[in-house]
């Protein structure tokens, strides 16, 4: 018996981005494969919709209310069961440093390329919302 579609955990991909443009382009390319999207722009409203449960998180660290930071530091000390890829323009080595000492499951340095990032979201055993 194949098991492996029982071990794939069903879920949303969240995705905070402040810029328009680059939160549709990921969601219309997750939305095409028949994954639930749910778009977020601040760390206010991300905080408030942690307790949903998303599978997956796809952070960018500047946002206008605050730091992605702040909210990879809640999911983590809080041991939230999601896998979190940082999304970020942000080259600057010490907040970087902040960012690694907290362990992102990924990270990716824009622009990053759509399809790194879905086949990221796949090896992580998150399946669509068939």
């Amino acid at each position: 018996m194949d098991t492996s579609k029982s071990k794939l955990k069903r879920g949303r991909v969240v995705v905070i981005e402040d810029r328009s443009s680059a939160r549709e382009a990921l969601a219309r390319l997750f939305r095409s494969l028949n994954f639930e999207v749910e778009l977020l722009t601040t760390v206010a409203e991300t905080v408030q919709r942690l307790d949903a449960g998303p599978a997956c998180i796809l952070l960018d660290l500047a946002l206008p209310d605050g730091s992605g930071v702040s909210i990879l530091r809640r999911i983590r000390a809080e041991h939230l069961p999601v896998r979190v890829a940082v999304i970020t323009g942000i080259t600057d080595a010490a907040l970087l440093a902040k960012v690694d000492a907290l362990a992102p499951d990924a990270l990716f340095l824009k622009p990053a390329n759509p399809f790194e990032v879905l086949a990221w979201v796949q090896s992580q055993q998150i399946a669509p919302s068939i």
